[in-house]
């Protein structure tokens, strides 16, 4: 899981699925101008757009609709744009009495639930009929976030590196087991992720939802992040000479590897957003919070705990061969299951909450890191000595 707010923009328009997705749910809020039924215009709204628009909000804000434009009647075919992920999509609404433009933009977890909703010309004629209570504003601080993201992943390996004299071909070799595993992934998000949400989302309830996608997510996360390391250990010439210290090395350059390339996206991304022109306002509220300087020790913090989660779970891994006992392996991907599963969770729920959402996620990862760091401590006083049981 990375709760870091990197922002990065893609000029790709969304994909078929998430076109019909948001389709769907921009259908059910325009008719709610007509019907004033408050159930249905909220009932695909983020928990954060649920606490802004109430139902008295939406009715005054239906009035001002009718009264300017009258009935809804259909739509046009979308401008539609992504941004960090978020689907954002600008709908012509047809009204009696005329056009009326309206933004909206879906959350990443979900292609259907709504994050932001604006009017870019106003209802009345005027300015944004919603604006915002302050410019959104990016600072060349925010980059500190990505360069403290590398530093974190530099200086883990360059640590263990000192203190134990490992040989450097071990976190190299972390790094390349996080890149299949991270590889194999991303192919399933281009290809089967995507479908398989929208399924889950339309069949379920939305809190069931979650639990089946949290299932989903997280075992993908455990099995390919444990199970290719531990093919990897178990035949192949990592197997030779893997003591405790090698182990930690292989996990930890693991975990690194991940922080370093974030932290380069990171770099990039605000880069990117501070030499753009226009580009903060096409972020969602709840995307903007995230460049609170409040906010820029936070994924910093993240990249620190999570060095000592993917170090015990890749330790896990290597215990299992170790003692050529299947059921450390086993342990090592329901810890990392435990690690991503709860995402869209949070995506769904936490994040609406502004700062306190942000505490609780990163509480969570610190529980997990404690878990990791304990068990660190635990394994490497019963680490066995000698070659590996079965090595070759």
């Amino acid at each position: 899981m990375v709760i870091c707010g990197c922002i990065t923009t893609n000029t790709l328009p969304p994909s078929r699925e998430a076109m019909d997705a948001a389709n769907a749910t921009a259908e059910g809020i325009f008719q709610s101008f007509n019907s004033g039924d408050y159930g249905q215009f909220s009932a695909n709204l983020s928990a954060e757009m649920k606490a802004g628009i109430n139902e008295s909000n939406f009715q005054g804000m239906r009035e001002q609709i009718r009264a300017k434009y009258g009935g809804y009647r259909s739509k046009s075919v979308p401008e539609a744009s992504v941004a960090q992920g978020y689907n954002n999509f600008i709908y012509n609404c047809n009204f009696d009495g005329g056009t009326l433009k309206i933004r909206l933009v879906m959350s990443p977890a979900n292609a259907s639930i709504i994050d932001g909703l604006w009017f870019p010309e106003g209802i009345t004629g005027g300015n944004n009929a919603n604006p915002p209570t302050s410019k959104p504003e990016i600072s060349w601080l925010n980059l500190l976030s990505g360069l403290g993201m590398i530093v974190v992943g530099v200086g883990a390996m360059v640590y263990w590196y000192f203190r134990k004299r490992i040989n450097p071909i071990y976190f190299f070799a972390g790094g390349v087991l996080w890149a299949v595993a991270i590889a194999i992934k991303l192919i399933m998000d281009l290809t089967i992720s995507s479908g398989l949400q929208l399924q889950v989302m339309t069949a379920f309830t939305p809190l069931l939802a979650v639990v089946v996608l949290g299932f989903y997510y997280g075992l993908r996360t455990g099995i390919f992040e444990c199970g290719i390391p531990y093919l990897a250990v178990r035949y192949s010439r990592l197997s030779e000479r893997l003591g405790f210290g090698e182990a930690v090395a292989l996990g930890i350059g693991f975990g690194g590897t991940e922080a370093v390339l974030l932290g380069i996206v990171a770099l990039a991304s605000v880069a990117a957003l501070l030499l753009t022109p226009g580009g903060v306002e096409r972020l969602p509220a709840s995307v903007l919070e995230q460049f609170s300087l409040i906010m820029v020790p936070v994924p910093i913090l993240e990249r620190f705990l999570t060095i000592f989660i993917h170090t015990f779970a890749i330790v896990l891994v290597v215990y299992a061969v170790k003692r050529n006992d299947f059921r450390w392996l086993v342990l090592s991907i329901i810890y990392k299951t435990l690690v991503d599963g709860p995402v869209p969770f949070f995506y769904q729920y936490p994040a609406g909450m502004g700062m306190s959402g942000t505490v609780i996620m990163e509480l969570y990862i610190a529980v997990l890191a404690a878990v990791g760091l304990i068990g660190l401590i635990w394994i490497s006083e019963r680490w066995p000595s000698g070659r590996l049981a079965g090595a070759r």
